[in-house]
């Protein structure tokens, strides 16, 4: 069988390391950002802006993000802590919901402890708790929704249905609320669907019925977004299609080795290697298998393998497969505290540990041993200089618009910008009328949409002679983050907006 059913001792079970170990995560993957004094990312100040206006949908994501920054900053003041707190709570909560996935099925508190700490020191959310991503509320529903089908499933509730029907009505919520997180939660209701096909006992009446209603629950939840798509023209799904790259020339090999060498560092060299053996074995044995480890294998594998099919068709991120880790987590640690494999966990978690030390203490790390910083040593190297550079703009008039062809500056413009006002005043400057980002399809200059006057804040150096009547170009601005690296602002003064045929 793939895993034997010896298990730790209670004793064993009971050992005082985990909660030591969760909290000093928790107070890392909390503080680490503000005591190094990490910039907001670009699209940590973009989704920050949205928040600003709360709706059912922005131009590439559902609105979840931005209401999770609504809600933290106007609990706690609009400072960068406050817009990512949420991303290393919501974390924690997917790490609690992991353990009582695993409690649930294994009613083995060793298990539910290790599956929850694999989880917690893996890469991907040490890296991710730094910053407020969309993956944040999405890993949380989605591990909510398998802890809620599983416990609608439980045959010890098979005669309670008042339990069962409040517990498929909570995993709708759960898909529900991880649709309107990231479209990505599609794949877990889909998962599941063929886990109950490939096993005889989901195959009743209670089960359908449960599905069908979850199901409806779901897309009344989810319909807000749908229609707000509809009034904007589906605008979500096509930023979904256009970042797929599947229009493109399809067949990259050295996109699909960049994308699954990137998982290593995701989840964790030893814990992949492991879950690949655990795959691998569990195929070979499926004669064997019992229904625990197929729920886990049908909702951690077919996250993994679509992602590494767009990596080789096109292209993709290494975040993208991040929800397949939550029962991948589940798997690694049932194979080995039923194997009685404690250098396996404790291999998993010191590397963790050690690669989460490194990350959140790197430049510490480079001064003490003399390394000058540079683009290709500084894994902060992103999120740096941005603040210091947006802060040297001039502050805008009464009237007055910042103007920019850069979602990026713009973003940063959005909150670092000195400014008499809360939310200055943005537009986007788009002449081939192409929507791009959510300033394109909400804040574009139009003849319209205009302002008495524009500073004009781009990347590259412009010439908008024929665009506007009156133009001053100003000094650009620098900020030099690295020896090697200096970022560069151009600034025009602006009024009189021709209209974009004028441009050309």
């Amino acid at each position: 069988m793939l895993f034997q059913t010896t298990s730790l001792s209670e004793a064993q079970t009971q050992s005082g390391w985990f909660l030591p170990l969760m909290a000093l995560l928790l107070c890392a993957h909390l503080f680490v950002g503000p005591i190094q004094n990490l910039a907001l990312f670009y699209d940590e100040a973009y989704y920050r802006f949205w928040s600003l206006t709360p709706d059912w949908g922005y131009y590439s994501k559902p609105p979840m993000v931005a209401w999770l920054i609504a809600t933290t900053t106007n609990i706690g003041g609009n400072n960068e802590w406050m817009i990512r707190i949420s991303s290393p709570l919501l974390y924690a909560g997917a790490a609690g919901f992991i353990y009582l996935i695993a409690q649930s099925l294994y009613k083995n508190d060793a298990i539910a402890k290790a599956a929850s700490l694999i989880f917690f020191s893996s890469p991907i959310v040490t890296f991710n708790s730094l910053f407020i991503t969309t993956d944040a509320p999405l890993l949380f529903f989605w591990s909510a929704g398998i802890y809620c089908f599983v416990k609608a499933t439980d045959t010890d509730y098979r005669n309670d249905s008042t339990k069962v029907r409040r517990w498929w009505f909570a995993f709708g919520i759960c898909i529900g609320l991880g649709l309107l997180s990231k479209y990505t939660m599609a794949v877990l209701p889909g998962s599941l669907g063929l886990f109950m096909l490939s096993q005889a006992r989901y195959r009743n009446r209670q089960c359908v019925t449960g599905v069908l209603m979850s199901l409806f629950v779901a897309l009344l939840l989810f319909s807000p977004n749908l229609w707000w798509n509809y009034q904007h023209d589906f605008i979500s799904f096509q930023h979904t299609s256009e970042i797929s790259k599947l229009q493109q020339k399809l067949f990259h090999p050295d996109k699909f080795a960049e994308f699954f060498g990137s998982q290593f560092f995701t989840f964790g060299p030893p814990a992949l290697a492991l879950l690949l053996y655990l795959s691998a074995t569990y195929f070979k044995d499926r004669g064997k298998k019992d229904c625990h480890t197929a729920l886990l294998i049908w909702t951690a594998l077919p996250m993994l393998i679509i992602i590494c099919i767009q990596a080789l068709l096109a292209k993709a991120n290494m975040n993208w497969a991040a929800p397949a880790y939550i029962s991948a987590s589940i798997l690694v640690a049932v194979w080995v505290i039923q194997n009685r494999k404690p250098g396996w966990l404790k291999g998993i978690v010191i590397i963790n540990l050690v690669l989460a030390s490194a990350f959140y203490t790197w430049p510490q790390l480079q001064k003490i041993t003399g390394i000058q910083p540079s683009t290709r040593n500084t894994p902060y190297h992103r999120v740096s200089g941005w603040r210091e550079l947006a802060l040297q703009v001039p502050s805008l008039s009464v009237n007055e618009a910042y103007l920019s062809n850069s979602r990026a500056v713009l973003s940063y413009l959005s909150y670092y910008a000195k400014n008499n006002h809360d939310a200055p005043a943005l537009m986007a400057f788009n002449p081939d009328g192409h929507i791009d980002d959510h300033f394109d399809l909400m804040h574009s200059l139009s003849e319209t949409n205009q302002a008495s006057g524009y500073l004009f804040v781009t990347e590259k150096p412009m010439d908008l002679t024929r665009c506007f009547q009156s133009i001053k170009t100003l000094p650009p601005i620098t900020q030099q983050v690295y020896p090697s690296l200096t970022r560069t602002w151009y600034l025009y003064k602006l009024s009189g907006f021709n209209g974009y045929e004028n441009c050309n």
